[in-house]
């Protein structure tokens, strides 16, 4: 029985995504640097996080990445858009776990809107 439970679990594959902004500022403490005494310290610009963000897209198991999307800037994140990032990923899951794709395999991602869309659905 153990068996047949490793070999489920070695037949999920994980789709999540995460939005990440386009600017990730340094905090105080990574920019710090060495100075010789009494020398002054590099002028800095005082930088905010972005307000633009892109969706990142990542698909893995348990031997790690499979594939990640990064969505274009501006990009409508909708179920025509959701369709192309799984040809995409199935198309790379053939090269990189033929042996996977060849057999049963299962989906696991969250019930987001564009996930549940009646044509995503149609698609898989």
């Amino acid at each position: 029985m153990a068996q047949q439970d490793e070999t489920f679990l070695n037949n999920i594959i994980t789709m999540d995504e995460t939005t990440i902004p386009q600017l990730t500022p340094e905090s105080r403490r990574q920019s710090q640097q060495w100075l010789k005494r009494g020398q002054p310290g590099p002028a800095k610009a005082k930088l905010q996080e972005s307000r633009e963000k892109r969706m990142l897209f990542a698909f893995f198991d348990n031997r790690g990445m499979i594939c990640r999307h990064l969505a274009e800037k501006g990009a409508k994140i909708n179920a025509e858009y959701v369709i192309d990032i799984l040809k995409r990923f199935l198309h790379i899951l053939l090269r990189k776990r033929p042996e996977l794709a060849a057999g049963e395999w299962h989906l696991h991602w969250d019930n987001a809107p564009v996930h549940s869309a009646k044509s995503v659905k149609d698609f898989l």
